[in-house]
């Protein structure tokens, strides 16, 4: 009987190995407190996207039915989770905050271990671990935060741009009582969505409101932004950027975005930027003088970046206003 067991087993795994890794997983978390390990077994069935008591049954059901007998979930949340790509977006991020706090936990307890485990944990793999950890989780001024998402194929709303007051804000038109990014820079939240890989450009709206900003030019910056540094992914990154001192790989200067395009005196730059970790910052200036003090200052970072421009093309002065703006940064970077 055991034989047949275990060639069970093994047939699932060959067929499937993640039902293996499942499998451990599962067998470790219920060390876990009850709460934890509840939550730990959600978030696998739904990584394996599974679903249980659906009409179709695939072979993953198939292979897990009898590990989710002995780790039971409750069926009414099973049919819930079945449903979990139709969630309210914000249900959805709320989830993926949830399973990012608890690998932070784990994180933290791996390191107040390291001293029990140093001969199985070398010193670089702990500052790997923790610079990785920090691109997702560590808040940086004028870093973009990154939105925790627990599926690629979120449920994803309409976009609504608004401003109040002098703080832009960008709602979900499912719930536009709370915004999912606010910051008195309009550049800063639509490099957050580009980031975070929330802007379809078709489902982007704006509120009437007195300033010069237009959709079309939100939706051009956005197209920019995202053509020189595409969307968050943290496991595209070599881990010997990790072990390496920070370096900016990429920038993009965008000038006075908000102002009217036929204002010829330019005085507001907005700087985008991403180190080698994995971050994307955004820093604004309001004078040419501040952006070079920054420039001079971050030199050794900057020696290898590549280097962009963005002005509003619907600007009278957009050659001039670029061409100053290239000689104003070649000053720095090419000294």
């Amino acid at each position: 009987m055991n034989r047949v067991k275990s060639c069970c087993a093994i047939d699932e795994f060959l067929s499937d190995p993640s039902v293996f890794t499942l499998r451990e997983i599962l067998e470790h978390a219920k060390g876990y407190d009850a709460e934890t390990f509840e939550f730990i077994k959600k978030c696998c069935y739904l990584r394996y996207d599974i679903k249980l008591y659906s009409k179709n049954v695939t072979l993953k059901e198939k292979y897990v039915i009898d590990l989710f007998k002995q780790y039971t979930i409750n069926r009414d949340e099973i049919h819930r989770l079945n449903k979990f790509p139709s969630w309210n977006f914000c249900d959805q991020i709320d989830v993926g905050s949830k399973i990012f706090s608890l690998l932070l936990k784990i994180y933290t307890d791996i390191v107040a271990m390291k001293d029990g485990i140093s001969g199985e944990l070398a010193p670089h793999d702990l500052t790997l671990i923790g610079r990785k950890l920090s691109s997702c989780l560590a808040s940086k001024h004028h870093k973009i935060s990154i939105l925790r998402k627990p599926i690629d194929n979120l449920n994803l709303p309409s976009l609504i741009f608004n401003i109040n007051g002098k703080i832009w804000q960008v709602s979900s038109s499912m719930d536009k009582s709370l915004p999912i990014i606010s910051n008195a820079d309009i550049v800063y939240c639509i490099a957050f969505l580009v980031w975070n890989d929330i802007y379809l450009q078709q489902q982007i709206r704006m509120l009437p409101n007195a300033t010069p900003v237009t959709i079309q030019e939100i939706i051009n910056l956005a197209k920019k932004i995202k053509d020189i540094f595409g969307v968050y992914d943290v496991s595209n990154i070599d881990f010997e950027n990790f072990l390496a001192d920070e370096k900016y790989l990429r920038m993009l200067l965008v000038v006075s975005f908000e102002a009217s395009h036929d204002i010829k005196d330019v005085n507001d730059y907005c700087l985008i930027y991403l180190n080698n970790w994995g971050e994307l910052f955004v820093r604004r200036f309001n004078s040419p003088d501040k952006l070079n003090a920054f420039l001079s200052k971050h030199q050794k970072q900057i020696e290898c970046s590549e280097f962009n421009y963005y002005v509003q093309r619907s600007s009278l002065y957009y050659e001039k206003i670029i061409e100053r703006t290239k000689r104003l940064v070649a000053k720095i970077i090419c000294s």
